[in-house]
């Protein structure tokens, strides 16, 4: 079968929700963006490399991030992927353009990659899908 890799309105959809459950971290690291952003790449990490394979937002929107082979994300790789989405977070303060150019590059690449890629699933080899209804695991 094959996979059905998550669209971007779903992934948009799933980081904001993550976003409002982080609002009350960013709010008290607003004195420093760094701790923020470190905040947020810890958040990310911590359930993507969990069972769940997913964040609170992904998981309720049905979806799961895997390394490209297929597999269970491990720490280091989602460490990694997370640390990539969260550092134009804490560049928000400093360089305001280039987050947003982060942000618009990261969008741009799911909207042409036919896997629905962004940089930092590109540059750490994972992906986002769309399980299969009823299977718990992705065997590919």
């Amino acid at each position: 079968m094959p996979l059905e890799y998550a669209a971007l309105p779903r992934r948009g959809a799933a980081f904001l929700i993550d976003a409002v459950l982080l609002a009350p971290a960013a709010l008290l690291a607003s004195q420093s963006p760094v701790l923020a952003g470190a905040a947020a790449a810890l958040w990310w990490t911590a359930f993507e490399a969990s069972p769940w394979q997913a964040s609170p937002g992904k998981r309720l929107l049905g979806m799961r991030t895997i390394e490209a082979d297929g597999r269970r994300v491990g720490f280091g790789r989602a460490l990694g992927r997370s640390a990539l989405k969260a550092l134009p977070l804490a560049a928000v303060p400093v360089w305001p353009w280039v987050a947003a150019a982060a942000g618009a590059a990261a969008v741009v690449m799911m909207a042409v990659d036919r896997r629905r890629r962004s940089y930092p699933d590109l540059l750490v080899r994972t992906a986002v899908i769309v399980p299969p209804q009823g299977e718990g695991r992705v065997n590919i």
